[in-house]
């Protein structure tokens, strides 16, 4: 019984949720989501995936945050946020923030 509430303690300590768009809500698949905790160290990182969605775990309940990084999109960091034993839902609008490429030179000649 104990063995038993220990795993159901584990196992609820999940930062789940929706990484999307800002603006129109389409959601982002292949965005970096990592986890820190109250220290600033990561404690967990994984790729949303194609529907935008992402599960991590955190080490313990307590004070947690999260940075976001896909292409395309500016780097977006969560204010802290309290993670229970139950775990935590959150959904994360990005910005867009186009990346300028430099501009190219092509030159040629006939055969």
């Amino acid at each position: 019984m104990c063995l038993m509430a220990l795993a159901s303690h584990l196992a609820a300590q999940t930062v789940r949720g929706v990484v999307a768009e800002d603006g129109t809500g389409t959601r982002l698949a292949g965005a970096m989501v990592v986890l820190f905790d109250f220290d600033g160290e990561a404690v967990d990182r994984v790729l949303s995936d194609a529907g935008g969605g992402f599960t991590m775990r955190a080490d313990h309940p307590g004070r947690y945050h999260v940075r976001v990084d896909r292409i395309g999109y500016a780097s977006l960091t969560t204010d802290p946020f309290d993670v229970p034993v139950r775990g935590t839902f959150r959904r994360i609008a990005v910005p867009i923030r186009p990346i300028r490429l430099r501009g190219l030179d092509v030159s040629g000649w006939r055969r």
